[in-house]
């Protein structure tokens, strides 16, 4: 009995309140429709009307948002520009200086792609052996994939002191097919 006594107030006051804003949105749409007639009607009046702003036409509103969309796509080439342009300085940063870093960076990109073979070759072997483990020849695969981009960069920028061609046996990457390289980190060209 109690709960009943709480619960038709309650009952009460939130359809009362359901009421108050329906009241609230129907006097708004009368306002904005009331505001709409009556600037209309202003606008026919002489001195009153070129005090009203006109609405754009459609062709006005397509054109507004054509001249916007092109400012977007410049902004966005502008901001792809100056990404590409830091990728390259990036990229140009970490050429070597000398004839004797550009050797160093390769053996060790070459060690590192002798390394990420004999991992795969043993993840493979233990798989074949265990008939599973699938997944760890996958993880092997990419490290190998990322070591032979790192190998080729590294011969990319030995070559201009006459040192990049001897590489390790086997695929090698482009420098832009992967972005991961084992260790040192390094950037790829976007």
């Amino acid at each position: 009995a109690c709960s009943a006594v709480v619960a038709v107030p309650l009952a009460l006051a939130a359809g009362s309140a359901i009421a108050v804003v329906i009241s609230i949105l129907a006097v708004a749409a009368a306002c904005a429709v009331a505001y709409e007639s009556a600037k209309g009607a202003a606008r026919k009046v002489p001195v009153v009307g070129a005090l009203i702003p006109k609405e754009p036409s459609d062709r006005e509103s397509t054109e507004r948002r054509l001249v916007a969309e092109q400012k977007a796509l410049a902004v966005r080439d502008e901001i792809d520009e100056e990404i590409r342009l830091a990728a390259e300085a990036a990229l140009e940063a970490q050429r070597p200086t000398s004839p004797e870093e550009a050797r160093a960076r390769l053996a060790e990109a070459k060690a590192a792609v002798n390394a990420a073979r004999a991992v795969l070759e043993a993840a493979e072997n233990e798989a074949r052996t265990r008939s599973g483990g699938w997944h760890e020849v996958c993880e092997a695969r990419a490290e190998l994939e990322s070591a032979e981009a790192w190998a080729a960069r590294a011969a990319l920028h030995a070559e201009p002191f006459g040192l990049g061609g001897a590489l390790p046996q086997g695929r090698i990457a482009e420098p832009e097919a992967t972005s991961a390289a084992p260790a040192p980190p390094t950037l790829s060209p976007p």
